[in-house]
Order: C-alpha cells, then structure tokens, then sequence
C-alpha cells in the first residue's frame, strides 16, 4: 500500500514540473483588419462594375445602335454580365 501511494506522489512531481513551465502571458491583442479592408474594397468594387454594366444594359434596350454592331457587346451576352456582378458584389 506504501508503494503505490509513493508511486503516485512521483508522478505528480512530475506531472508538477509541466504545469510550472507555461507560456508566456499575452500581455496585448490587435486584430489584423487588412483581410477585412480587402474583403470591402473588393464589395466596392464588384458593386461598381456590376452598377456600370447595369447602366450600359440598360442604355441598350434604348439605344441599340451604342454598340456599333459589335457581337461581343450585344445586350444578351452584357446581360448575364450585370447578373453575376450584381451578385458577387
């Protein structure tokens, strides 16, 4: 009985020495807000492409000919344009 009481009182020594050898205490804290600013330029910016390409979208339905016949700027492929940069914005 003897033996397993002084068994125990040596790993608690042991487990005594560990919990002695903390880390340091954090004395101060800042939060690092570059990501968040990056994270809001980029809303403004999606926001604005996606108000300029509604702005040209709508110009269209009025005035068709603003596009010079030019394909690549005709209202149906401008359309889904304004819609995906109105939604990621």
């Amino acid at each position: 009985m003897d033996t397993q009481v002084a068994n125990h009182s040596e790993q608690s020594d042991a487990t005594d020495d560990t919990t002695n050898q903390r880390s340091p205490v954090l004395e101060s804290f800042s939060y690092d807000d570059g990501i968040v600013r990056l994270f809001a330029t980029a809303t403004i910016v999606w926001a604005l492409v996606g108000t300029l390409a509604g702005l040209i979208v709508a110009l269209l339905l009025v005035m068709p000919s603003l596009t010079a016949g030019l394909p690549w700027l005709s209202f149906g492929r401008l359309r889904p344009l304004h819609t995906n940069a109105a939604i990621f914005a």
